[in-house]
Parts: structure tokens; sequence; C-alpha cells
């Protein structure tokens, strides 16, 4: 009994060890070096400092030296000295909530920032030349974007980061909106992307560009309407938005790139112009609940579209309206209440045709010689093959009699 209780109490102490070692990590401070002068330390209070000069170093085929600490981290203190927040630094930190950015930085990295989604603020200071692509995307609780007015290259407006000199919005978050002004005529690459709490956008006439990813994953947009000044929808720009019911493409734009759509598993209409000349592999993959394909163009024009078959199977099985000018379809006979039947040729006039020339009945013709014993001809036929039939079966019946 004793050699039993002790066995327990040592499993027992070896269970409390495995479990106890994250939290004795993070009271140990754990620190190390990321860049030639360049130090941090995270304490047990879940704040990361980084101190000294110069660039973080982080290698592309590598994690931020913390990386396996992520879910400890929840402030982040960039003091004064560094100059480039590296190559995915603060990826997945997803319990992360407040960061402080220097005057130093010059340079925040690609994915620096990206899936920390419980990030609620970031402040850009004037220092900020250079912001990567997807550096914020997936930080899903984002509502706040500032940069400071003195920045040369970006600036804030309705909560969306800027590039100025592009006109292009970099960054938004839920609470953007998007300015009018014509000081944004093109949403980047994955500007919105992850931002499962953004539930509508309206997109001004200025736009002319939608650049890819840019709203993908945005899994509760229910609203947004594309102006026809939009010229061209990048590669799965609303990829993932699967609480999207309908959508119209806007009148200038020539090709659906490949996973437009992808995985937008509640759209069930889309309106297509006749601009449209191409759509591209899984521009439709996933959207099993598609029903109907408003089409502005004849049918002639609709079957010069090259359609790519790859993952379009949904988008193909769907039916199609031709001549339509509008979105709507009524929903209880599914056929669509505002497409005009095409044009038709108005009929071809047939001239009168003369009165025929009434012909007089043909009189009873004579028999022709031998017809009248045709009849009597054919009885005797059946009659004589009757008599050889007979007479095979007999002569077949005597034989099998000798033989038995």
């Amino acid at each position: 009994m004793e050699k039993l209780l002790t066995r327990l109490i040592a499993l027992a102490l070896l269970v409390t060890c495995v479990v106890m070692l994250p939290v004795a990590a993070t009271e140990a401070n754990p620190s190390g070096t990321c860049g030639k002068n360049i130090t941090w330390v995270l304490d047990s209070d879940g704040t990361l400092t980084i101190s000294g000069s110069g660039s973080m170093y982080i290698d592309e085929h590598d994690s931020a030296p913390w990386f396996e600490l992520n879910d400890y981290i929840q402030k982040v203190i960039i003091e004064d000295g560094i100059t480039t927040i590296g190559l995915s630094a603060f990826y997945r930190c997803s319990n992360l909530s407040n960061v402080s950015i220097p005057d130093s930085i010059v340079k925040i990295t690609d994915e620096a920032f990206s899936r920390c989604s419980s990030l609620t603020e970031i402040t850009i200071p004037a220092s900020v030349t250079e912001i990567g692509v997807y550096a914020f995307t997936d930080c899903s609780s984002l509502t706040s974007i500032t940069v400071d007015p003195q920045n040369p290259v970006y600036h804030s407006d309705g909560n969306c980061l800027i590039e100025t000199a592009t006109k292009t919005l970099h960054t938004g978050c839920s609470a953007s909106v998007i300015p009018a002004d014509g000081s944004v005529t093109t949403i980047g690459v994955a500007a919105f992307s992850g931002c499962s709490n953004l539930t509508g956008i309206t997109i001004p006439n200025s736009i002319v560009l939608i650049d890819m990813d840019a709203f993908m994953d945005c899994t509760n947009l229910t609203d947004i309407t594309l102006p026809d000044t939009i010229a061209e929808i990048g590669r799965a720009a609303l990829a993932g938005c699967n609480r999207l019911t309908s959508i119209t493409i806007p009148r200038r734009v020539q090709s659906i790139q490949s996973d437009t759509f992808y995985g937008c598993t509640s759209l069930t209409t889309i309106t297509i112009p006749d601009s449209v000349i191409e759509i591209g592999h899984r521009a439709f993959s996933g959207c099993d609940n598609l029903w109907h394909v408003l089409y502005m163009g004849s049918e002639y024009n609709w079957n010069t579209i090259e359609i790519k078959a790859n993952g379009n199977s949904s988008f193909l099985d769907a039916i199609t309206h031709h001549n339509a000018v509008g979105d709507k379809v009524d929903p209880v006979n599914k056929v669509c209440t505002i497409c005009t039947p095409p044009p038709t040729e108005p009929p071809e006039t047939i001239a009168p045709t003369q009165p025929t020339e009434t012909i007089a009945p043909l009189a009873p013709s004579e028999p022709v010689e031998g017809n009248e014993t045709y009849a009597g001809s054919t009885v005797w036929v059946i009659v004589a093959a009757a008599v050889v039939l007979v007479v095979v079966g007999a002569v077949g019946i005597v034989l099998w009699k000798k033989k038995h």
C-alpha cells in the first residue's frame, strides 16, 4: 500500500511540474537578443520590452525569438533607438492589446502585427516611412488607426491608414469610413483582410481599384456596394466573405479574377455586366448556394465569355438570366423580375400566293391486267406453305419413332 501511495504522489508531482512549466518560464522573465545591439525581456505581467539600437533581425525562414511565448504577451514596449520592426515580429500574439512604437522607427516590416486579434488601436509616429504588406491583417479587434500629422508618407482619416502620394488605403478596420474626397483611389492589398467585425462598408465613387485580398475573410460582411468607377477587382478580393448574399460587379470591370468569391457560401445572386470577358479559376469555388447569375448582356455575348472551368461548377450550374437590368430575383418563382427580353426582328412579310388551278378528279383507272388474280394467288401461296409444314412435321414424327 505504501509503495502504491508513493507512486501516486510522484505521478502527481510530475504532472504538476509539466503543467507549471510555461508559468515558471514566464515568471523567470525569459530574455534574449534580436539583432546585433538589441535585447528583449518578457516580464511576469506579460509585457515584452525591446531595447537597444538598430534593426530587429528576424530571419525570413525563422520565427521571432519570443514566438513560443506569444500567448503570454499582452503589451509591447519598443524603446527609442530601434529603427525597424522585424518580419512577422508579433505574428499571432493573440493576447497583445497594447503596443508602443517610438519615434525612432522608420520601417514596419511585412506581417509585423498580423493576427494580433486583441489589438484595439495603433498609432503610427511621424518617423515611419515604410509599412509592409499584411502588416495589420487579421487584427479583428482593431477600431482605431491614427497617424502623426507630421508624417510625410502616411496619413489617417476615418480610421483608415492611407499612403498619401499613391492615394492607397493601406489598412482599414471595422470602424473605418473611407474618405469620399478623392484622397483614396485604391483599396490596397489585404487592407481589410480578416476584419471579422466589419459588417458593412461604403465604397466611394473615387475608388478605381480594389486590390488582391482586400476584403478577404471579412466573415460578417453583409453590405457592400461597388460603384461603377471601379475598373479592377483583384484576386481573392472578397474570398471568405461567407455572409455576403448578393453582389453587383461594376460596369468597367473586364475580369472576375481567380478566387475572387472563393468560399462565399451564402452568395445566392450575382449581377455581371456585359463588360466582363473573363472569369478566372475558382472565382466562385465553394459558392454552393449560388442560384442566379444576372447578366446585363445578350445570350450571344454571354457565350463569348472565357469561363475557367476549374472550381467554378456552382457558377456554371446556376440559372443565367440574360439582358438583366438590375439585381432582383423573385424569391417565389425564382425568376428574374428585371430581365428584358432580347429585341426581336419583325416577322418577314410573305407575299400572297396566286390561287392554284383547279384540277379535275381523276377517273377510276382500269384494272391492270393480272391484278384481278393477285388476291387469289396470295391465298394459294399460304395454303401451299401450310401443306409443306404438315408434311415436314409428319416425316419428322415417323423418323423419331424409328429411332426410339
